[in-house]
């Protein structure tokens, strides 16, 4: 993507990038100051910029069906809201998720390496929607970790 496009770009709020062979995301993308919204769905990204230099107004970051291994550290700060990382190779629950205070949505479905879910993720008290379709979850008791009495959406189709 040619970082001279990013001038014109001020003003988005909602940004589709999806399905567009990326395999790097200029961190100027995540400093757009009126954007909320970006999906960057089936790329080729195996990782994304400096956290600590996206605009905290992000609400909506769909990432799902990429190469993503890991998802980036020190996020508490963000806004996200809904957060899509389906269908990528991450191997665990990243910590740094189980800090985003707002989150509403998160789809972590079939990352097939994922196994267990971290006991952090109580702290996602606004937690509404949780997808984990064909993980292969071995928690004895993962449905206290997650469980709160505003979630109207549990997707869960688990492999044994």
């Amino acid at each position: 993507m040619p970082i001279n496009i990013l001038n014109y770009l001020g003003a988005v709020e909602k940004l589709n990038l999806s399905s567009n062979k990326l395999q790097v995301v200029p961190l100027e993308l995540f400093r757009l100051p009126n954007l909320h919204s970006l999906n960057l769905s089936s790329n080729q990204l195996k990782d994304l910029p400096n956290v600590k230099e996206w605009s905290p107004f992000f609400t909506i970051l769909a990432l799902e069906n990429n190469l993503l291994e890991s998802f980036p550290l020190h996020v508490e700060k963000l806004k996200l809201k809904h957060l899509y990382l389906a269908d990528n190779r991450l191997k665990s629950v990243p910590e740094s998720i189980c800090n985003l205070k707002c989150l509403e949505t998160l789809d972590i479905s079939r990352n097939v390496d994922i196994n267990t879910l971290p006991q952090s993720m109580g702290k996602l008290s606004k937690l509404i929607v949780l997808g984990l379709e064909g993980l292969k979850i071995r928690n004895p008791d993962y449905s206290s970790t997650i469980n709160h009495p505003d979630q109207k959406s549990f997707h869960l189709n688990t492999q044994t």
